[in-house]
């Protein structure tokens, strides 16, 4: 599968979660309910020194609590924090092979697997049309308009600039 396919899948499998929650600009605890009351699937964050490794974050399956952990890393920001739980779900989701088509049979690449992850949780927390909306009605001036935008979803100015360049929005 391309980079391009694995945007497109990951850009279109957050937008079918977000309209089964039925939010427009759903949070995490809303993903974490849908989760759990469509497929059982349950998960503990915890933050964790992850210093000695190269991750912001992981996730496994822990059998003897039936439920999956994820770390992150303690020192970084809340709303780094944030995107990597979201992150890691996605990998949770693509090992399930769960609705909506998004397994695209390649999960013996990983730099497509962190691609589809980094892109799921960019669109899960930025819905692309809320994200359009919020950068067209936001002040001109480039740092005010990250620094507003990161506020309102709840994600760093740098996630931001990103979910800008994917976008084509600068």
């Amino acid at each position: 599968m391309s980079y391009s396919r694995t945007n497109e899948k990951a850009e279109s499998t957050a937008q079918a979660i977000i309209q089964a929650i039925g939010h427009s600009e759903p949070s995490l605890r809303n993903l974490r309910e849908w989760l759990m009351d469509n497929f059982g699937i349950k998960f503990i964050v915890t933050p964790t020194d992850l210093s000695n490794i190269p991750v912001c974050g992981l996730v496994y399956f822990d059998p003897k609590i039936k439920s999956y952990r994820v770390r992150v890393e303690q020192t970084d920001s809340t709303e780094r924090q944030r995107y990597t739980v979201v992150h890691e779900i996605a990998h949770i989701l693509r090992e399930r092979e769960l609705i909506y088509g998004f397994f695209d049979g390649d999960v013996q690449n990983p730099d497509l697997e962190e691609r589809f992850c980094n892109r799921f949780a960019a669109a899960f927390l930025m819905p692309e049309k809320a994200f359009k909306q919020k950068w067209t009605s936001t002040s001109s001036n480039l740092l005010l308009k990250r620094y507003s935008i990161a506020q309102h979803f709840g994600v760093s100015k740098e996630t931001v600039m990103y979910r800008a360049l994917e976008l084509g929005l600068s």
